[in-house]
């Protein structure tokens, strides 16, 4: 079998999607997290990089079941965020998310829903039973992403009224 032939199994393909699909998570928490930590947006930062680092275990542990194994290329831009983009005469995404940060943690779960959803369509039909192994277990981080973002934003996190609240009942009249 060649390496060409390799490459394009399901298993192969999975993989490869799956990621590219973690790169750009990281990347995006990662990048996002960092941004708002200038602006001082603290809580909503502190919530992007506990997902960036959920997302680099998970890259690192596709990474080490992938060492050595053939993979086609995945252009970046079929696993790019949607939502991060700007819109025509709209404010820029980071604009939109300094004054609203709970703006990143709605984009952030919708793109843990199309990860989510990729990873149950792999799980239910790869033929290679490890790697519906590893989709389910992605598909399982990823709905417990989706739950810690869901509980940021019941929490108001975003506004950073609890903080502020909490500030404010402990500062003297």
């Amino acid at each position: 079998m060649t390496a060409a032939t390799k490459v394009r199994t399901p298993r192969a393909q999975f993989y490869a999607h799956a990621l590219a699909i973690e790169r750009e998570a990281a990347r995006r928490y990662w990048e996002l997290s960092h941004q708002l930590l200038l602006y001082r947006k603290n809580a909503v930062a502190g919530v992007l990089l506990e997902l960036a680092r959920r997302e680099c275990s998970q890259l690192d542990a596709l990474e080490y079941e992938t060492a050595g194994m053939a993979l086609p290329a995945i252009a970046p831009s079929v696993h790019r965020w949607h939502g991060t983009e700007d819109q025509d005469g709209g404010a820029p995404f980071m604009a939109r998310c300094l004054s609203n940060p709970a703006h990143a943690l709605e984009v952030a779960i919708e793109n843990e829903r199309r990860a989510r959803a990729f990873y149950e369509r792999m799980a239910a039909t790869l033929p290679d039973p490890e790697a519906r192994r590893v989709a389910a277990k992605h598909a399982s981080d990823e709905k417990e992403h989706i739950a810690f973002i869901e509980r940021a934003l019941q929490q108001n996190i975003a506004t950073g009224q609890a903080r502020s609240d909490t500030r404010a009942a402990a500062m003297p009249a």
